[in-house]
């Protein structure tokens, strides 16, 4: 669908679809104003707002009293073209009983607790939103629920906050802190979006600072005693995940996910269609790898290549194994994820650049992997030591 030219009162109104606002673009970043509006012809007085940043935003033009009148009624795609038909005529509605949609909304968000806005408003919106929306719901369920759930949203502090802050860094750390402090703020300000409240309270809250990026990595000795200790575990399904991160540095998350559809062996590639990153990307299955993969067939019940004991579910994790490896080979202090440090280290040992190794890990940007520059290092001063000491050899 065409969208109309704008030249009239009427050129930005049509009926709204799904096909025609996905083509909307983004404000002119040279526009005096912030938004262009659209108007839907259905539902008279829904409007479409699109911003600067590409974000669009429904809501409803209305009078009440003779006097015009805007109430948000959310973000788009989060809030469907249905959905936000269906709300904008329910609030035409409370117009035409002789009631304010704006003052009735009023009413209900000053009684509304942090826990009915989480779960009748936020949860929905970040499973459509966010890939990562399970380690929201469990940050919520574990600590915000039980510190803010029956507090009004609007009536919690700053002050609220930066306690809440400070009880997360005393029980685990800085950097698991500001991750909420982050979560928080991005509830609040979806609050004043969605017109529930009007401020939020994580706006003078400081983050705190936090200590440099863990680099921990198995060195010869204790990579030889892991590998070890991992042969002569029984085969299982978590042994195998084991090996795969150890071959490939995929994440976790990554390796659990895998599916035998993005698997080909014979050219040795498994495709990761959902990274971290949110692209697409190709991951190189050396011999050891292919050798895994071909180990799994045995195992295979479904779609899955690293299967659960569920019917169509992957494993869920390896904790229990990866412990039982770590204590059979004598290491402490080391994640499942410092297994990817391991692995980029290696590469790195081997004279592999930090271009080559930002590619196997499917780092985003070259940032994530300056944290290995100091091994890079390392590697160009041992081969400037073996030139120097080929030359001494030479002329001695």
């Amino acid at each position: 669908m065409r969208l109309p030219q704008e030249r009239t009162h009427y050129t930005n109104r049509f009926r709204f679809s799904k096909k025609a606002l996905d083509r909307i673009p983004p404000q002119d970043r040279n526009s005096k104003s912030r938004e262009k509006e659209y108007s839907d012809s259905e539902v008279i007085g829904l409007r479409l707002l699109a911003s600067k940043n590409g974000r669009k935003f429904f809501h409803l033009r209305y009078r009440f009293n003779k006097r015009k009148r805007v109430i948000a009624i959310g973000e788009y795609p989060a809030v469907s073209i249905a959905d936000a038909r269906k709300r904008a005529n329910e609030f035409k509605n409370l117009v035409s009983q002789g009631l304010d949609p704006l003052m009735e909304r009023n009413k209900i968000s000053d009684s509304l607790s942090f826990e009915e806005f989480v779960r009748k408003e936020y949860i929905p919106f970040a499973q459509i939103n966010k890939k990562s929306w399970k380690d929201d719901v469990n940050k919520l369920e574990k600590d915000m629920i039980k510190s803010f759930g029956k507090l009004p949203l609007a009536a919690i502090t700053t002050r609220d906050i930066q306690q809440y802050q400070t009880r997360i860094k005393t029980r685990a750390s800085a950097g698991t802190s500001n991750r909420h402090y982050a979560l928080l703020n991005r509830l609040f300000n979806l609050g004043i979006e969605w017109a529930f409240i009007e401020q939020n309270p994580c706006k003078r809250v400081k983050k705190f600072k936090e200590a440099g990026g863990r680099e921990r990595y198995l060195n010869n000795d204790e990579l030889k005693r892991f590998m070890e200790a991992l042969k002569s575990m029984e085969p299982t399904v978590a042994t195998y995940v084991i090996k795969i991160l150890m071959f490939t540095g995929i994440r976790l998350s990554e390796a659990l996910g895998l599916l035998w559809k993005n698997i080909n062996i014979e050219n040795g590639t498994a495709l990761l269609p959902n990274t971290k990153a949110g692209k697409a990307r190709n991951v190189i299955l050396n011999e050891l790898a292919r050798q895994v993969m071909v180990d799994m067939k045995s195992f295979k019940v479904n779609k899955y290549v690293f299967p659960g004991k569920n019917p169509n579910t992957h494993l869920k994790g390896i904790k229990r194994t990866f412990e039982a490896v770590k204590a059979k080979a004598g290491i402490n202090d080391f994640r499942a994820h410092d297994i990817r440090h391991t692995f980029a280290s290696i590469g790195i040992n081997k004279g592999a650049s930090l271009y080559e190794i930002q590619k196997l890990l499917g780092h985003h940007s070259s940032q994530m992997t300056q944290r290995y520059s100091h091994l890079s290092d390392q590697a160009v001063r041992d081969v400037s030591d073996g030139v120097a000491a080929q030359i001494v050899e030479a002329t001695s």
